[in-house]
């Protein structure tokens, strides 16, 4: 069975209202991403130790680095040098925190795709990853080169590196305007590559997409679970609402989500999704 975490800027950025609502809802871990208006690459050693320690006694994992990693432009060198030397800093503080694997991205998307070129960006990754004993997951998001899961199928098969697996999303596929249906589609293109989990609903209405409840979009969200469940999927999976009871995020920080911009409401959000899929976990009977 897999486990169940949170994104920590999804309930807040405050590191303890985030632990006592893991722990009150029956997860067992988090996923680092902004705390204290702090992404990845900008946290400090310090905020590591006290992450660990403070996880450590909530008796609680850190599962993952959700790292902004590579959504950058493709044509800023100064840029993906910034980006690999976070890389790197993410990879230590995984090591730091007992997590296996940091999240990234295949650039922005601006123009047409060279699979090839980034490829060969993502391959200089690869030597950092070797080098620091860590996995990289890539995740398919509407803003960059690879919006769904056929795309990140192409660019891993590109990369060709046990140390680049792909994050699966099914949420985000239904934010891109090529339609693929994210399962059992998009998850049959990744499969061979799956390593880690974000749960999030969506529904497209008059042209506009916004994430909603679980159970309430267009994700087959229990054909997934089912076929995790068949898959003998035994990893993580983390909690990304991406929607608020009370207003609506907006597109910068769905592009670029971290601060309050994107904790303000997270908690109520997070309760309600919470609660919502443990409800839709006993329908099916997977809990």
């Amino acid at each position: 069975m897999f486990h169940l975490a949170v994104i920590t800027d999804e309930i807040s950025q405050d590191l303890d209202q985030v632990l006592a609502f893991a722990k009150q809802y029956q997860l067992e871990g988090i996923e680092l991403r902004s705390l204290w208006e702090k992404g990845p690459f900008e946290l400090t050693e310090a905020d590591i130790r006290q992450i660990r320690q403070e996880t450590a006694e909530a008796g609680l994992s850190v599962c993952g680095v959700a790292s902004p990693f590579f959504k950058c432009s493709l044509t800023d060198s100064s840029a993906i040098e910034a980006h690999l030397e976070g890389l790197r800093r993410c990879c230590e503080y995984a090591h730091m925190l007992g997590a296996q694997l940091v999240r990234g991205f295949s650039f922005w998307k601006e123009g047409d795709t060279d699979y090839r070129r980034i490829g060969e960006q993502v391959q200089r990754a690869v030597k950092i990853l070797e080098e620091m004993d860590m996995q990289l997951v890539l995740e398919p998001d509407p803003s960059v080169h690879t919006p769904n899961g056929q795309s990140l199928a192409r660019l891993l098969r590109e990369i060709d590196s046990d140390r680049v697996k792909a994050l699966w999303d099914p949420g985000n596929i239904i934010f891109d305007d090529a339609g693929e249906i994210p399962y059992p589609d998009g998850y049959e293109a990744i499969r061979p590559w799956l390593a880690h989990l974000h749960l999030k609903d969506a529904r497209r209405e008059g042209g506009k997409v916004t994430a909603v409840p679980p159970g309430t979009g267009e994700v087959d969200l229990e054909g997934q679970f089912r076929r995790l469940a068949a898959d003998g999927y035994t990893g993580w999976v983390s909690l990304e609402p991406h929607y608020r009871l009370s207003r609506e995020l907006d597109e910068n920080t769905l592009r670029l989500p971290g601060g309050y911009a994107i904790s303000d409401g997270g908690y109520e959000a997070g309760v309600d999704m919470i609660t919502r899929f443990y409800r839709l976990l006993e329908q099916w009977k997977l809990r």
